[in-house]
């Protein structure tokens, strides 16, 4: 049997004494939850008077341990096993990512697009840092040129990463339609906002934006249909109201040809 786990808490024995002397909890989302650290130890300890083996972190001080406990047979040795967790520890991880963007956190609102892409790519498409990163992305987009392309493939790749733990966390799929929108990927931010309008109950920014998608496609039918659903929803929401108002004339006065 191989056990990964990944958690706070401690790895080494000596570090135990630097714990506070009673364990505390720490609550979270409003106290429906809670966490304390964990003695890797003494599992380590566990598995090892089983005829085991564990296979802890190195260094002492992390946010986040990554270890692997072991149960074998005896004359086992997994070697591959042990390589494989060294090799992992020594590469960029988790816990260094959590440094990172802890000190980075007070600049994301300078970066530029140039630098917010790397910053994707090294976070391994994280839907968390896009959401973070979606106020600063969203008013660049529109004048990306040579990142177009890049951009639409980070957001697509962190689409793929989206496995949310709340109703909330699902806001992901309208901020990747925005700037599909902005990017002028007409297609996947279409598809975008309808996935948003399906976890989400309707709202008239997203048919605002799913008619301005419409629009970009060439299919003026129903990005005025849109338009409309819009005021519907949100009479006072004048972006669709000036839209709407627009397409109606310009179908008036012949214009535009519905399609």
């Amino acid at each position: 049997m191989l056990a990964l786990v990944a958690d706070k808490g401690f790895s080494h024995e000596e570090d135990l004494a630097l714990a506070p002397r009673e364990p505390s909890l720490d609550f979270h989302a409003g106290g429906r939850c809670f966490s304390q650290l964990v003695n890797f130890d003494a599992i380590g300890k566990y598995f090892c008077s089983k005829g085991g083996e564990a296979l802890v972190p190195p260094k002492h001080f992390t946010n986040l341990n990554l270890c692997a406990f072991i149960r074998r047979n005896p004359g086992d040795e997994f070697p591959t096993t042990r390589t494989a967790y060294r090799e992992a520890l020594a590469a960029f991880g988790p816990d260094d990512l959590f440094a990172l963007m802890s000190w980075l956190n007070a600049y994301l609102e300078k970066i530029s697009l140039p630098q917010a892409l790397p910053l994707l790519r090294l976070t391994r498409w994280d839907p968390v840092v896009l959401v973070r990163l979606f106020p600063v992305i969203a008013p660049q987009a529109r004048n990306a040129n040579a990142e177009r392309k890049d951009l639409r493939d980070a957001v697509l790749s962190v689409w793929e990463n989206h496995f949310p733990l709340n109703k909330d966390e699902n806001v992901l799929a309208f901020y990747c339609g925005v700037i599909l929108l902005e990017i002028r990927f007409f297609q996947e931010a279409y598809e975008m906002f309808r996935k948003s309008q399906e976890l989400f109950t309707p709202s008239a920014t997203t048919s605002y934006n799913l008619g301005l998608s419409c629009l970009g496609l060439g299919r003026s039918r129903e990005a005025l249909e849109l338009m409309r659903e819009a005021c519907n929803l949100d009479p006072s929401f004048e972006p669709a109201r000036q839209s709407r108002f627009k397409l109606e004339d310009q179908v008036r006065t012949g214009e535009l040809e519905l399609s």
